[in-house]
């Protein structure tokens, strides 16, 4: 009975290798496709024809070369030799998988392109050289760090000298690299604060953000709050400039940096006139400080009076009434 169905030459991925020319005594022969040596997947992807015959496990291969358990005789014909290879039955051959036979598709639960670990060493992506002599490595964490995340990439690639950053959920920017202290904040009083009573701590109100990276400012409150994930050491400066009001002498000033919920005390400058009366000054303070997420950054300043009205000056441009930060280090 004919075969019925599609003929074998319709189907994916069978090549058809050159004939064999049989001597009488070889047993051994070199396969070849047009003339170039062929290296089959393996015995079971090849069918040889031998005399209008089948052959089936009388013959093995190595490399390109195959030999059979017994000498075809010299006037034995080969009808044709057909290699099944990929994408029939059989593991592809080395370097057969091309970009174009690959299409890697990812979804919302399973990435498109997986490189496992072989249970000692982690996974690991070469990217070589254009002569593959050499290339560079992308490894996995290992085992023992218990690590799974994301690294998103941002929507172009940044300016010369930038760097990638985390937002600390894996979403990444480009940021200057190296110097810019971020975040960092400063804040002024234009205009003078009134009413300060004698010898009694008071809050100043800055009332002119100069700039603020991080959105930190609390208008309400006049206190900058450490955000999410910014913890960490943090340079300080701060100053005030004081009035006695009206020329009256200052017999002492107190400026206090506030942190932690706001109410606590971290540092304070003090200044008294040891009997060299002064009507006014700028007071000044600064440091390294340690902050967590959540402090909250404020200034008092406790102006003690010989008559008059004690006040927080407006510095104008010269910010001579300041409160100003940057991150150095987490």
């Amino acid at each position: 009975m004919s075969y019925i169905g599609r003929g074998i030459d319709q189907i994916d991925n069978i090549s058809t290798l050159d004939n064999l020319s049989f001597n009488g005594s070889s047993t051994t022969f070199n396969l070849t496709q047009n003339s170039v040596a062929f290296v089959p997947v393996s015995a079971d992807a090849l069918q040889i024809q031998i005399d209008g015959i089948i052959q089936s496990g009388n013959f093995s291969v190595s490399g390109s070369t195959v030999t059979f358990n017994f000498t075809p005789s010299g006037s034995s014909v080969c009808n044709g030799i057909k290699h099944f290879g990929v994408g029939v039955a059989f593991t592809p051959s080395s370097g057969s998988v091309t970009k174009d036979k690959t299409n890697f598709v990812s979804t919302s639960s399973s990435p498109g392109l997986e490189i496992k670990g072989d249970g000692t060493t982690d996974g690991t992506l070469q990217l070589n050289c254009s002569q593959n002599s050499h290339g560079i490595k992308l490894k996995s964490p290992p085992h023992s760090a218990g690590a799974s995340y994301t690294l998103t990439f941002p929507n172009d690639d940044g300016t010369s000298g930038q760097a990638l950053t985390t937002n600390g959920s894996g979403v990444l920017t480009w940021a200057d690299a190296g110097g810019a202290n971020t975040p960092n904040f400063s804040a002024t009083r234009n205009s003078d604060q009134t009413g300060v009573s004698d010898n009694t701590e008071t809050k100043i109100q800055f009332n002119n953000v100069q700039y603020d990276t991080a959105s930190g400012w609390d208008s309400s409150n006049y206190w900058w709050v450490v955000p999410s994930g910014q913890g960490g050491k943090y340079y300080i400066s701060w100053s005030a400039y004081c009035s006695g009001g009206g020329y009256a002498f200052i017999d002492s000033v107190n400026l206090l940096l506030y942190g932690g919920g706001g109410t606590n005390a971290i540092d304070v400058v003090s200044h008294s006139s040891h009997n060299s009366n002064f009507d006014l000054g700028i007071f000044k303070g600064s440091g390294i400080y340690s902050l967590s997420v959540g402090d909250k950054i404020n200034v008092y300043a406790s102006i003690n009076v010989d008559g008059g009205t004690a006040r927080i000056d407006g510095s104008g441009t010269w910010d001579y009434t300041h409160l100003q930060l940057f991150k150095i280090i987490e």
